[in-house]
């Protein structure tokens, strides 16, 4: 108190002011801070009300854990989860996990500002249903103490259902107007086309729209056949906004056609045509056919009244028309005469009863009537017999009928004559009948005895072919007892033979004794000949090996043993076929034609290439054998053959045909030799 009762007034006046200064200072800070605190409270309302009421779904992530944070009522009403059990789950539990590597993606790039919106990401809510949607990351912030990202869910779904729906709307469009029949287009009104269909392009001869649009720069002159039916029909189009009309075109390769166009003028806000649309179809054909039935009722036309026969029309009760033959018919000068006239007038009073009823019949039911025969009445009371038929028709628009007669007047009279006549030949027929009889029953008698003769001869070769296979089966089994008996007994013998002669050239009981040895050694070849020929022999008659192990090893060895024999012969084989497919009774045959064949060739061919194929054809086993040898006569052999029975190329072909196949041979000079035998698979 002492200091400050030292201080001068006006030291107590400054020090006053400041420290008001200074109350009001605070008094200023303190209404200051109170505005903030009320700024803040009325920020955090509007945050508060925006962040409960937003329709978008707000999303609090932690920015390192990625777990969530916090949520708004829309995200938890999206992803189906209350605010606690958002708090236990994060990014990796509401989306898919084969898109997650690529949401984690994105999560970053949001986060670091790279981007702003991830789109189309797909969702999965907590009862496991899918939905899309457009997240974008507003800012991050602080919440918690813990580095954040709001992310703020936009659902699209509905939005990809309207962008699906128009995709396929689209797609609709363009499949209709790229597969349509009809022709459809867009045209500017400088007469460019702007847009076609192929079936618009194909109508002028065009491989595509973009080879037209790039051809045709303008319509009239390109496309109209008349450049000015082009103008005219644009004016009818912009006084109407659409017209249809029919048009005389020209393709790409100068030929012309017709075509139905309906077109609409498509205008702006404004009013202002902005381009044409039109649908077009190519009605050529039509058109000629159009002009064919003109042409086809003028033709009928020049027939009706050129006709020799009498051609007319009834209707109501009266001859409505008649062609000038039928006025001629009835005795008129022209067919005016006759037209208005009742059709009754020229009936003959027995039959007008009966042709009424059967014209109103005909017109009834519908129906065309036969030939009848009726006899009418001339102007000039002359009665004279017709041929007539009536068929129903309509005649502007009036049921009617439609006569076609025929004058048979002299026919008539000329069938009397003929029928006298035909009674006098039928007398003479009768006689000569009579006559004709006998020598019938005679030629009968010689024709049964004919067909007896025929049938015994049928029976009679029948009967050979049924002795010829027997004789083969026989020869077969003949040949396979043989061969069978010369490798069990003369080939087995002969082979203890040897081997008891080489026994006895290595025992020791004749060592030494050259008068033995020499003589015993010298028939060791002998009898290696001698077995040597036996086994040839055996094979020859028949091969063990096609008994043992079937007719493919036997091909297939017999073709090794021919290149051995001939080593200048080059056999090339193919086998198409397996052994269960071929039937057991024709394996022998089979055989028996290579057999046949190989020794031709090599006998008589000079060839030096041989082509061995048995193969399955369709149902068919089919052996082919081809040289490129010089051929022969193949008559001349053939013939030569039939005097030899059963050898050669005769041989061959009875076998075949008589185990059920076909045998085929060609061998034109100088270009070899062709042998094809034929079975079926299944018998």
């Amino acid at each position: 108190m002492k200091k400050d009762e030292n201080k001068t007034k006006d030291e107590l006046i400054n020090e006053l002011m400041i420290l008001r200064q200074q109350v009001t200072a605070w008094e200023s800070h303190k209404a200051e801070h109170k505005l903030v605190e009320e700024a803040l409270e009325e920020s955090e309302e509007r945050f508060r009300v925006i962040f409960n009421n937003l329709r978008d779904g707000l999303l609090l992530a932690d920015k390192e854990t990625k777990k969530f944070l916090l949520g708004n009522p829309a995200i938890h009403q999206m992803l189906g989860y209350n605010a606690e059990e958002l708090n236990r789950i994060g990014i990796s539990d509401i989306h898919p996990e084969q898109d997650l590597p690529s949401v984690l993606n994105q999560f970053e790039k949001l986060a670091g500002r790279q981007i702003t919106v991830a789109s189309d990401i797909p969702v999965r809510r907590k009862d496991g249903t899918l939905f899309y949607a457009d997240i974008s990351a507003s800012f991050s912030i602080v919440f918690n103490g813990k580095e954040s990202v709001m992310g703020v869910f936009r659902d699209i779904t509905e939005r990809k259902k309207t962008e699906e729906a128009l995709r396929q709307s689209e797609a609709r469009y363009r499949n209709i107007f790229e597969n349509a029949a009809e022709g459809i287009y867009q045209s500017a009104p400088d007469g460019r086309y702007l847009e076609v269909n192929p079936a618009f392009a194909r109508m002028f001869g065009y491989d595509s729209p973009e080879d037209l649009k790039n051809d045709i720069q303008d319509i009239g002159k390109q496309f109209y056949v008349d450049p000015s039916i082009r103008e005219e029909c644009m004016r009818t189009v912009q006084e109407q906004d659409g017209a249809i009309f029919e048009v005389h075109f020209r393709r790409k390769d100068g030929s012309t056609g017709w075509l139905s166009n309906n077109v609409r003028a498509v205008r702006d806000r404004h009013g202002k045509i902005t381009h044409f649309e039109g649908v077009a179809e190519d009605i050529t054909e039509h058109k000629r056919m159009e002009e064919a039935l003109r042409e086809s009722e003028e033709r009928y036309r020049r027939l009706v009244e050129f006709s020799p026969e009498t051609i007319a029309v009834h209707a109501e009760g009266k001859i409505v028309y008649i062609n000038p033959a039928g006025a001629r018919l009835l005795g008129a000068a022209n067919p005016d005469e006759l037209v208005g006239k009742p059709v009754q007038d020229f009936i003959v009073p027995d039959y007008r009863e009966i042709v009424k009823t059967g014209m109103q019949a005909n017109i009834e039911i519908g129906a065309t009537s036969p030939l009848l025969e009726r006899r009418i009445l001339r102007l000039d009371g002359k009665i004279i017999d017709v041929e007539v038929t009536i068929m129903p028709i309509d005649y502007r628009k009036t049921p009617a009928v439609q006569v076609v007669m025929r004058n048979i007047t002299d026919r008539k009279r000329a069938d009397e004559e003929l029928k006298k006549a035909h009674n006098e030949l039928e007398d003479r027929v009768e006689e000569r009948t009579a006559e004709l009889r006998m020598v019938n029953d005679q030629l009968r008698l010689e024709i049964a005895e004919h067909q007896r003769t025929q049938e015994a001869l049928k029976l009679s070769e029948t009967q050979l072919r049924f002795l010829s296979s027997r004789l083969l089966e026989a020869q077969e089994e003949e040949r396979k007892r043989i061969a069978r008996e010369l490798h069990d007994s003369i080939g087995q013998s002969l082979a203890a033979v040897k081997f008891n002669v080489e026994n006895l050239l290595q025992g020791e009981a004749i060592r030494g004794s050259e008068e033995l040895v020499k003589p015993l050694a010298f028939l060791v070849p002998i009898i290696q000949g001698a077995i040597e020929e036996a086994r040839r022999i055996y094979t020859g008659l028949r091969p063990s090996i096609l008994d043992d192990l079937g007719i493919l090893a036997t091909i297939s060895w017999f073709c090794r043993e021919f290149r051995k024999t001939f080593p200048h012969i080059m056999i090339c084989e193919e086998i198409g076929v397996e052994e269960d497919e071929i039937p057991e009774h024709i394996k022998i045959v089979i055989f028996r034609v290579l057999q046949e064949a190989l020794n031709n060739i090599a006998k008589y061919s000079h060839a030096d290439r041989v082509s061995v194929n048995l193969l399955k054809a369709l149902n068919n086993i089919e052996l082919t054998i081809e040289d490129n040898g010089k051929g022969f006569d193949l008559q001349e052999v053939i013939s030569k053959n039939a005097i030899e029975k059963g050898l050669g190329l005769t041989g061959m072909w009875e076998r075949t045909e008589l185990s059920g196949g076909t045998f085929h041979i060609e061998s034109p000079i100088g270009r070899g030799t062709s042998i094809r035998a034929s079975w079926p698979s299944e018998v």
